[in-house]
């Protein structure tokens, strides 16, 4: 990641990373050209502006995009300055974690934990196949920028810049842990019923994105549309993951008084944590109530307790 230049700025050591070429532009500084290329990733580091003097090779690049440099550090005052030795465009497919070429200075300071739970999730997963369907996911521009400021509500819960990073990674873990009672022997199904509920309410990127006004579009179709693309791709490499995942966000769309029980387990997990987060961000004492018989119940391990569980 970007951030190793601070680490080696001083030695000229040679730093690989993988980011986000998101402009370039040329100046003159004491009399000398320069391409001033921006670089982004999920690097804490406040400017990426890297100077670089080979001008040929910095105009290759003719649009934003991902790509993969090789950097000399050199010492820049405030700015992370580096030359440039190569730079070249790649596909979403070459990215392991997508979270880490996300902008993470767009986040508020209040969803910083919750960058830092998606950045270690995709790192996590097991499964290469669900760890780039993530990466793709997020590497999405329509997507993976807006989710780092879109609100997970318009004033009941998560209403701040970064609400729905932060209601989307709250129980993350202990989405988990429910489908890990519920799916001993499917690692998959465990990753499946997490990503359901990380992508559940995708769709308010767009509904409720930070300036949004208020719409009547439903969140839930919005996020089917979104990941449309992205199950296609899934479905073609797994199928029956993309079916599970299919089937959670079918079930979250249906309207709650005609919900009933999910036709997979991870789908009720899902439903089951997207309320706990929103009640324990409102403060109601349902949400109280919730996380008491929670904790009783961690040691569940059946389906027909876990359904209790999650349905009450």
């Amino acid at each position: 990641m970007l951030n190793e230049l601070y680490r080696s700025k001083y030695d000229g050591s040679i730093v690989q990373a993988y980011c986000r070429f998101t402009r370039y532009s040329e100046q003159t500084v004491h009399g000398e050209e320069l391409g001033i290329l921006r670089l982004e990733d999920a690097s804490d580091i406040n400017s990426r502006i890297i100077a670089n003097d080979d001008l040929d090779l910095i105009r290759t690049m003719t649009r934003p995009g991902l790509v993969e440099v090789m950097l000399r550090a050199r010492p820049g005052g405030l700015h992370v300055y580096a030359s440039l030795l190569s730079i070249r465009e790649v596909s979403v497919d070459e990215i392991h974690n997508g979270a880490a070429l996300l902008p993470r200075d767009r986040c508020s300071q209040d969803a910083q934990t919750a960058f830092d739970t998606l950045l270690e999730f995709n790192e996590s997963i097991p499964n290469p196949i669900l760890k780039f369907f993530l990466s793709r996911v997020l590497l999405d521009p329509a997507i993976g920028a807006p989710l780092m400021t879109a609100k997970a509500s318009h004033g009941y819960h998560h209403a701040g810049s970064g609400g729905l990073l932060m209601h989307s990674t709250d129980l993350l873990k202990e989405a988990g842990d429910l489908a890990a009672k519920a799916f001993p022997d499917s690692p998959d199904a465990v990753t499946i019923t997490q990503l359901g509920y990380l992508l559940h309410d995708l769709g308010k990127v767009v509904t409720h994105a930070l300036g949004a006004p208020q719409s009547d579009l439903r969140h839930e179709f919005v996020t089917i549309q979104l990941l449309g693309n992205h199950l296609a791709w899934l479905n073609r490499r797994y199928p029956e993951a993309a079916n599970a995942l299919q089937l959670i966000l079918d079930h979250c769309a249906m309207p709650a008084k005609h919900r009933g029980i999910g036709k997979f387990l991870g789908a009720d997990i899902v439903i089951w944590c997207d309320q706990l987060s929103t009640a324990r961000d409102h403060g109601s004492a349902w949400g109280q109530r919730l996380s008491r018989r929670a904790a009783n119940d961690a040691g569940t391990s059946s389906h027909t307790a876990l359904r209790s569980t999650v349905h009450g």
